[in-house]
């Protein structure tokens, strides 16, 4: 369900973007051709010709991503040429909107910034606000749930000043949403039914339906399947009713999707397909996707293998086409843009005053010259050495200009290879990031658990891994040596070997993975006395019936278990993974755990971290108590907790290490 509703989210934001730009598609059905011929009349007052460049880009906005954006720029020129910054601000949000429909999210932010600074200009409150929301849609769709809690909650707020109900229908929407992706179920539907109240009382048929699909995602998750298919039906009628294809395969999908939950696999698929029909006539691809992807599934638990391949392969070719950037570093790229632009801006206004200034004191000067002039005749003498003088400047002008651009030439060299040399790590840093577990898999065994993962450089030395052999999961924390470039190296060479050891090796133990890796590194790197290799934690959990069986291999690096309101550090074997001062083979440590203990795995960098008054280390027992005093708490919060406390006790000062922690509770 929760999948649903993340795709769900982009056809919903769609449908809410509309309707806050006070744009309906019920108003925007003119002929293309007709606003075409409005816009080429130069006849018609700007004004006029702007406006059916505004209709020209919605019509296109649901069918055709790409000819809104090529709209919105002419749009945009249009409007700078005729001064007009509030047809401005509209091209910038409305670009933002086709580049999200797009799924390229970097430049729905870039735009979506664009609009809200030329709004902010204008003091258009109403205007703000809706760019708010739409820049948290955006962070929605990534999956960024603070920042996207932020922007919502201060769209929401403008909305309720200025008493605008679309506008805070909307926002109570999306805040709901940004509950339910952290797991908050209670409050995410307190605010979907406070968001309902408001549609059903202004009228908004298309908002009123939106609220019962994410309704009913709230309730298929709590496995009220009755009640979360009730729900889309009464959106499914509605849909049926005010003619939106949209809705109406998000509503099939959603019906499918809890008949899949109750293993009703043969309604599912009526469904899916039924969606799938729609789907494709609006050309929405989040859809399809997921559809496929279910469909992939039910025909694996059918053990139906052809039709299976059939819709994997389908699924695949449409994840491919809609996911292919970066978008978090692009994003956060945007950003930094974005603020540098607002810097700039200011200091162009101050360097604007300064200039008057150095303007009014020359004029004044000029003027106590023409009352000197009539000194001019004694002064030629001394004009005729300040000449002689000139002519030695120029000379050493011209080789100091000479040796500026030596130096300049030089510097371009120089930032050339800095920047070979960045792009190279960077680029090492998406390798690196493509071989840590694989967030869904860790979803997948364990459903409540974090990662606090804050590498001291753009690569790392601390590396978790995770794989999954015969119903067994096994999940590595480590610690390689060095950080920053060499580290990142020996961290894939570790990943490498783990891999090696439990996937083509088949080697169930964690202790025998251990030794066998440490053979691997001695072989391959360990020689002239070198002592390269890791310390870590290696899990293997197996759930048999009710209860988890959970074996472990630690070296240097205990775990920790919270249990019975305790803390208490496990056995560890006191060598490295590599060559070291022993060599003995590693323990096989069983680790018995009850319902709703936590478990933490980490490495040295958060405990060896300088900071605090005296700018001493902030020590495990310290650690320990923090976690002892965390336990409780929901996962995602033990995470933010453990990411505000470190960044308050480092302070101004500089990451000393990677820094990697684990929490998971057993389920």
């Amino acid at each position: 369900m929760k999948k649903c509703l993340h795709v769900w989210n982009k056809c919903r934001v769609m449908l809410l973007l509309l309707l806050a730009a006070g744009i309906a598609k019920a108003q925007i059905r003119h002929e293309i051709d007709s606003l075409f011929g409005i816009y080429h009349n130069a006849k018609n007052a700007d004004s006029v010709r702007l406006q059916a460049l505004d209709d020209i880009a919605w019509d296109y906005l649901s069918v055709n991503p790409d000819s809104t954006i090529i709209m919105s720029e002419e749009l945009l020129q249009y409007a700078r040429k005729v001064k007009g910054l509030k047809w401005a601000s509209k091209a910038y949000n409305m670009k933002g909107t086709a580049y999200f429909n797009k799924s390229d999210y970097p430049h729905a932010l870039e735009n979506y910034q664009q609009s809200l600074q030329v709004r902010e200009e204008l003091k258009d409150r109403y205007g703000v606000a809706v760019v708010l929301g739409n820049i948290g849609n955006v962070y929605q769709a990534i999956h960024d749930d603070k920042k996207t809690l932020d922007y919502e909650l201060r769209s929401l707020h403008i909305m309720q000043e200025i008493k605008n109900k679309v506008g805070i229908a909307r926002a109570l929407g999306n805040i709901g949403l940004v509950y339910y992706s952290a797991k908050d179920y209670p409050k995410a539907l307190d605010y979907q039914q406070q968001s309902l109240t408001l549609m059903k009382e202004i009228g908004d048929r298309e908002g009123e339906a939106v609220c019962l699909i994410d309704i009913s995602s709230i309730q298929g998750h709590n496995k009220q399947y009755e009640e979360a298919i009730a729900s889309l039906q009464q959106a499914l009628q509605i849909a049926r009713e005010i003619n939106n294809d949209r809705i109406l395969s998000a509503c099939l999908q959603g019906i499918a999707n809890n008949y899949y939950s109750q293993q009703k696999f043969d309604l599912a698929i009526e469904y899916l397909k039924k969606s799938n029909e729609v789907a494709r006539e609006v050309g929405e691809l989040s859809f399809q996707k997921n559809l496929h992807e279910t469909l992939y599934r039910i025909y694996k638990k059918k053990h139906d293998p052809v039709k299976a391949l059939e819709e994997y392969e389908q699924y695949v070719i449409l994840k491919d086409s809609i996911f292919k950037g970066d978008y978090q570093k692009d994003i956060a790229q945007k950003e930094l843009q974005f603020e540098y632009a607002r810097k700039a801006t200011a200091d162009s206004v101050k360097h604007a005053n300064e200039k008057q200034i150095r303007d009014a004191e020359f004029s004044r000067q000029e003027a106590m010259l023409r009352q000197e002039e009539t000194l001019r005749y004694v002064l030629y003498g001394g004009l005729a050495l300040i000449a002689v003088f000139a002519l030695f400047m120029f000379n050493r002008f011209k080789i100091t200009q000479k040796q500026k651009h030596i130096i300049e030439v030089q510097k371009h060299m120089v930032d050339e290879k800095q920047k070979e040399i960045v792009d190279s790590i960077n680029y090492a840093k998406r390798i690196q990031y493509a071989l840590l577990a694989n967030e869904e898999m860790m979803n997948r065994y364990l459903p409540e658990h974090f990662v606090f993962f804050k590498p001291k450089d753009i690569v790392s030395g601390d590396f978790y891994w995770a794989t999954a052999q015969e119903n067994a999961f096994y999940l590595a924390c480590c610690d390689s040596t060095g950080h920053g470039v060499p580290g990142a190296f020996m961290s894939l060479l570790n990943i490498g070997f783990l891999s090696e050891a439990v996937n083509e090796k088949n080697i169930d133990k964690p202790n025998e993975a251990f030794n066998y890796v440490r053979r691997r590194l001695i072989s391959s790197i360990s020689k002239e006395e070198q002592k390269d290799g890791f310390d870590g934690i290696l899990l293997k959990m197996k759930k048999q019936e009710d209860a988890w069986n959970i074996t472990y291999a630690a070296s240097n690096n205990a775990p920790v278990l919270v249990s019975g309101g305790a803390i208490r550090s496990l056995d560890v074997d006191k060598m490295p993974v590599g060559k070291g001062e022993r060599m003995n083979d590693f323990n096989l440590f069983e680790l018995p755990v009850r319902t709703g203990d936590m478990l933490y795995l980490y490495t040295d960098g958060y405990a060896d971290q300088f900071g605090g008054e005296k700018g001493k280390k902030f020590k495990y027992k310290a650690l320990h108590e923090l976690l002892l005093q965390i336990s409780t708490e929901p996962v995602h919060v033990q995470k933010q907790r453990l990411a505000d406390a470190f960044d308050a006790w480092k302070g101004s000062l500089e990451q000393v290490d990677d820094v990697l922690v684990i929490g998971l509770r057993i389920t």
